[in-house]
C-alpha cells in the first residue's frame, strides 16, 4: 500500500497552504482506516456457478447475493445498515489512533478556522458547533472548482451520512456502553468471528438480537 503526501493550495507557494502536521496526521488516519478495510475477513462463495463475497467483516448478503441489511433513509440520523456500520466502525477508530498521535506529538489545533475542524475531524473530536457548521453545507457536487471549500463540503457529507449515523447507532443499541460495541464491532470485522459480539447483543437485547436490528425484512 502506498501513499503520496501532498496539500492544498498553490505548490508554488513559499509557504503550505495547510500545514504539514495536519496533512500528514489526516494521512496517518487515512492509512489506518484504509489498512482495517483491507484486514477485513472475508468469504467468498458459489452460487448459480458464480463467485461472489457473502461475508465482509460482519457485513453478509443472503444466500441468494442480496444484501442482508437494509438501505438508509437518505435524510437517517441513525443507521441499521451493516455495511455503514463497518465504515463508521472502522473510521472511527483509525480517528482514536491519529488523536492519540496528536496528543504524543504534542499538536495544537491550528488557529485558521477551516484548518482546525479540519484537524478536530481528524482526530475524532468536532464540537456541536463544528457539527452543525457542517449539517449545513452543500452538497461537495455543488463546487466546480477541487478546493478547501469543496474539501470541507466532502468531509460534511461523509460525516452526516456516516460518521454521525454510527455514533447515533452506539449511542442507541450501546448506551454507556457505547464504547466497548465499538471494540466488539472492530474485532469481529478483522477476526470475522461475530460470537462474542452476539453474545454482547443477545444479553442487552435478547436472543437472536443481530438477525432483528440488521436483517432487512423478507
Amino acid at each position: 500500500m502506498g501513499a503520496i503526501v501532498t496539500r492544498h493550495g498553490h505548490l508554488n507557494q513559499s509557504q503550505p497552504a495547510t500545514p504539514y502536521a495536519l496533512v500528514a496526521l489526516d494521512l496517518l488516519r487515512s492509512y489506518l482506516h484504509d489498512s482495517l478495510h483491507y484486514g477485513a475477513f472475508r468469504e467468498y462463495v458459489i452460487h448459480n456457478a458464480r463467485i461472489f463475497r457473502a461475508r465482509y467483516g460482519i457485513n453478509r448478503r443472503e444466500p441468494g447475493g442480496s444484501p442482508y441489511s437494509p438501505l438508509d433513509r437518505p435524510d437517517a440520523e441513525s443507521t441499521r445498515n451493516l455495511g455503514i456500520i463497518t465504515e463508521g466502525a472502522t473510521d472511527r477508530e483509525a480517528r482514536i489512533v491519529a488523536r492519540h498521535t496528536a496528543k504524543a506529538l504534542g499538536l495544537r489545533e491550528p488557529s485558521d478556522g477551516s484548518e482546525r475542524v479540519m484537524f478536530r475531524d481528524t482526530i475524532g473530536r468536532l464540537s456541536d458547533a463544528d457539527r452543525d457548521f457542517l449539517a449545513g453545507l452543500p452538497s461537495p457536487d455543488d463546487f466546480r472548482r477541487a478546493d478547501i471549500e469543496r474539501y470541507i463540503a466532502a468531509m460534511a457529507a461523509y460525516h452526516r451520512q456516516v460518521s454521525a449515523r454510527y455514533a447515533t447507532f452506539l449511542g442507541e443499541i450501546g448506551g454507556i456502553e457505547s464504547e466497548e460495541l465499538h471494540v466488539l464491532i472492530v474485532a469481529a470485522t478483522v477476526s470475522g468471528n461475530a460470537a462474542e459480539l452476539n453474545r454482547w447483543l443477545d444479553l442487552r437485547h435478547g436472543t437472536g438480537a443481530f438477525e432483528r436490528l440488521f436483517r432487512r425484512p423478507k
